[in-house]
């Protein structure tokens, strides 16, 4: 059952269709403030079965991957660790960190080593035992909605990669700042709807993944839903997500749907596997390494695929 909304960020009914998903699912951009959604929307029962029983959703919380970072931990640190890193300039003083869908815990443990008291909440009852057993991490099974941290109030919460699954995310962002300390930080990620790669390959985007991302935020309407829900934004940054990938999707798209002569050659870009390539996948071939050479300059443009807001609760 699907359920036509308002505006989670400015209550209008008002909107154009942006994009139509095969699946029947149509993505909207509000005429009066900009934000894009799902509308109309899954049902929360439907929402809910959906992610039930589907592990995929949550990332680093395999048992195989569990079980490699036990081993050699050095080779998932560096991710984790610039995160707190860039929390530490904000909010050098080290204290209570909560982590909001923390999945396998994987960023908590880093936080942990790195001195802070940490405790996350997360939906799945396969995540959250995962990062009890294996890491033993205090991680509560839930949602800010169902569920009280113990370790209220905290200094810092992380909101990686959630707010986009959820149906009213100016609501928990007014539950997030009741459980953070005066001057607490914030930090959120999420994908970027303005970003270059987003506008160059429409509903090839990787990020639009419907019906499971529900709401696609810019720069800007993410720092107007921080300051609806009383928040002061310290800054918003883009990053880089997929370099390699992006690259391949943006040369099938020149050449057309269907291609099957591209493959990933590591890090440094994309090769065709023919070398009998027409004159349009010679051009496509140049699009993608174009496209590589010039993607570690979109974030000073504010361009990267992801966003990350810092924000503190006044």
């Amino acid at each position: 059952m699907r359920q036509k909304i308002a505006c989670k960020l400015c209550n209008s009914f008002e909107y154009e269709i942006w994009l139509k998903s095969a699946e029947g699912f149509n993505l909207v951009r509000c005429k009066n403030c900009s934000l894009v959604y799902i509308n109309p929307q899954p049902s929360a029962r439907c929402l809910e079965e959906m992610y039930k029983n589907q592990k995929v959703f949550f990332i680093g919380a395999s048992r195989g991957r569990i079980k490699d970072y036990l081993k050699n931990k050095s080779r998932f640190w560096g991710a984790a660790q610039s995160k707190i890193k860039e929390i530490e300039k904000l909010f050098p003083h080290k204290g209570k960190l909560l982590d909001l869908g923390c999945a396998g815990g994987l960023f908590l443990d880093v936080a942990r080593d790195s001195g802070w008291d940490v405790q996350g909440i997360e939906p799945s009852k396969w995540g959250k035992d995962i990062a009890t057993r294996y890491l033993n991490l205090d991680v509560i099974q839930g949602t800010l909605q169902t569920v009280r941290p113990t370790k209220i109030p905290f200094d810092v919460v992380t909101f990686f990669d959630v707010i986009e699954h959820l149906q009213d995310p100016l609501t928990e962002l007014q539950r997030i700042k009741s459980v953070l300390k005066e001057n607490g930080l914030l930090v959120v990620t999420t994908p970027n709807i303005e970003s270059f790669v987003a506008k160059a390959l429409g509903i090839s985007w990787s990020m639009i993944t419907l019906p499971e991302h529900l709401f696609y935020f810019s720069p800007e309407t993410l720092s107007k839903m921080l300051k609806k829900s009383g928040f002061k934004v310290e800054k918003i940054e883009t990053r880089n997500s997929d370099i390699p990938y992006n690259g391949v999707q943006l040369i099938k798209k020149f050449l057309g749907k269907g291609n099957k002569e591209l493959r990933f050659v590591s890090n440094e870009g994309v090769e065709q596997m023919t070398s009998n390539a027409n004159v349009k996948q010679r051009i496509g071939h140049i699009i993608g390494h174009w496209f590589y050479a010039v993607a570690w300059l979109l974030p000073y443009f504010r361009q990267g695929e992801g966003l990350v807001a810092y924000a503190r609760k006044v």
